[in-house]
């Protein structure tokens, strides 16, 4: 260990018997600074990622990657669904969906709905992770068929699973539909709009029941990699000469993840507010030991401590100061991002944030950057105060001291 590193740490801990203290207020102050920004920054990160990784996962999962619908009635989807399956490489399903408007009733209470028709299978492997109850909708024969709610639609309705519930709407206005169906289950996505209006019934049974007087509202694909989304957009438009309405799912929710990048704006700001406040903690401090060492440094000269040692010693102090901060900043950021993911501490308004709690996604290299940003930072705050320090004249200093 340097001489100048052992006579930092002297300074740092008070290693004064007459002293009852072992660390001035200010040092404390500084320390708590730092930590409180460092745990601020690694959490306001983790924050932004998490919110960001769970919004993309739901939309990337609950809806498909692309869907297509026709400008026109007379074009056949059906047709361009075979063709994408045998022309576009890198879909991993094609399904053709029908959504018709109608009205749920169960007793006394009625809600309006957006019934929708997807295949079995696509509809398990898309929405099972957001299924309560059973989450098939095969129909067993001789039974009525199984529908599937939005959990808020389910308790505007006051139903209960295994219910009956009846389905009505017209094609004209000579052609009521109605039929009733069982309750089996019910989809808790978190996104308001799916869960208060969307209701789901297996397509083959909207086949037979409305036969020819609908047509297939639009076309659904799930590409290998989502990564590869925008691209194939752009591969179906120019193959099929933009004769189709082909929107990803990012079209599909601009809303949402404008609302996500316009979160990130801010928090260069936020950040750079935190930082600062930590280095005026830090740059007073110093200066505040400097003039209380006075008579030390002084001392110092005399016995033959050149004036670059001086400098090393009270940049080293302000080091430890920053270090020691680092660590307890780190150490709080790393346990409450364990705590909320296991015990969901900060609760949120799903209507709003689409979750009914705070993600923390903290990476390895978030906290990588914060702490070194900090120590860079942290080193050109102390440059200055530390080179006051051999400005002072070991005569004065004693003399005044």
């Amino acid at each position: 260990m340097s001489i100048e590193l052992r006579i930092a740490l002297r300074l740092f801990f008070r290693f004064n018997p007459n002293s009852p203290k072992r660390f001035s207020f200010l040092t404390i102050a500084s320390i708590v600074g730092i930590m409180l920004g460092v745990m601020s920054l690694v959490l306001a990160q983790g924050l932004i990622s998490g919110f960001e990784k769970e919004l993309k996962t739901k939309m990337l999962s609950f809806s498909s990657h692309i869907q297509i619908s026709s400008f026109s009635k007379n074009d056949n989807l059906e047709v361009l669904s075979e063709k994408i399956k045998n022309e576009i490489d890198g879909i991993e399903d094609v399904s053709e969906v029908y959504t018709k408007e109608g009205m749920l009733s169960v007793g006394d209470e009625i809600e309006g709905a957006i019934l929708t028709s997807y295949e079995n299978e696509i509809f398990k492997k898309r929405l099972s992770k957001y299924f309560k109850g059973d989450c098939d909708l095969k129909n067993n024969s001789n039974d009525f068929p199984k529908i599937i709610l939005g959990e808020r639609l389910k308790e505007s309705l006051k139903i209960n699973y295994g219910d009956t519930i009846i389905y009505s709407t017209f094609i004209n206005e000579n052609e009521p539909i109605v039929f009733t169906a069982i309750l089996s289950g019910s989809i808790n996505s978190g996104f308001k709009e799916y869960d208060e209006n969307f209701a789901f019934i297996n397509i083959d049974f909207s086949k037979s029941l409305f036969g020819n007087l609908i047509t297939t509202s639009h076309i659904e694909l799930d590409c290998k990699n989502i990564s590869e989304i925008e691209n194939k957009v752009d591969e179906i438009n120019k193959k099929y000469k933009y004769k189709y309405l082909v929107s990803s799912v990012y079209d599909l929710n601009k809303n949402i993840f404008s609302w996500i990048e316009l979160q990130k704006k801010p928090t260069p700001i936020f950040m750079s507010l935190l930082l600062i406040v930590a280095m005026v903690n830090i740059i007073s401090t110093l200066l505040t030991s400097i003039v209380e060492k006075r008579y030390t440094i002084g001392v110092l000269q005399t016995i033959g401590v050149n004036k670059n040692q001086i400098h090393k010693i009270f940049l080293y102090k302000g080091l430890i100061i920053v270090t020691i901060g680092i660590m307890l900043g780190v150490f709080l950021a790393f346990g409450f991002t364990i705590l909320q993911e296991n015990y969901k501490i900060i609760k949120l308004p799903s209507e709003i944030y689409f979750m009914d709690a705070a993600v923390i996604d903290s990476k390895l290299t978030d906290y990588i950057f914060v702490i070194v940003g900090t120590y860079l930072i942290s080193f050109l705050a102390l440059y200055i105060p530390s080179k006051k320090a051999i400005k002072i004249s070991p005569l004065e200093a004693i003399k005044i001291s």
